[in-house]
């Protein structure tokens, strides 16, 4: 089950699996990325750790606004589809 959403555009968190104990960062999860959400399991007993939704516009333009240089990116992008 999965224990917390993660915010697209902030980054990455140290996470913890309630499952096997397992600790470490967000960059060491096994995303499992669907349609219309995504899912990051542990990376030792593949038990979903944390999700959450794929980021609309009005995500990213307000994480842009923030300065997130991703979130800029990402809009960059879009726009030229």
């Amino acid at each position: 089950m999965v224990r917390f959403t993660v915010d697209y555009f902030g980054g990455w968190h140290d996470f913890a699996c309630r499952e096997c104990g397992w600790e470490g960062r967000g960059s060491e999860l096994t995303p499992r990325i669907g349609a219309t959400l995504f899912v990051f399991e542990c990376p030792r007993c593949r038990s979903a750790v944390a999700g959450g939704s794929h980021p609309t516009h009005e995500d990213a333009k307000d994480a842009a606004e923030r300065g997130n240089a991703e979130a800029q990116q990402w809009l960059r992008r879009r726009s030229r589809s």
